[in-house]
């Protein structure tokens, strides 16, 4: 995940955060910013991603890209 966030978070920071909004806006894979996506990482370094689409409600997306970072946070370390 390119912000180390959940997108849910993004989305909201973009609303609020001029700066935020110009680099989402202006790079080609950020530009639609919906969660859906959460990141995998160890307390040393981030490891991945997690995206999930097609939900009728983008905030069920997330919650099921969370229940999977939790299955395989475990693995990661």
């Amino acid at each position: 995940d390119w912000f180390h966030t959940p997108y849910s978070n993004v989305a909201q920071r973009v609303g609020l955060d001029t700066a935020t909004y110009y680099i989402v806006l202006d790079h080609p894979q950020l530009a639609k910013t919906e969660p859906g996506g959460v990141p995998l990482s160890t307390p040393d370094k981030p490891r991945g991603a997690i995206g999930v689409a097609g939900a009728p409600d983008p905030a069920k997306d997330e919650a099921c890209a969370q229940a999977g970072a939790r299955t395989v946070a475990a693995k990661l370390k």
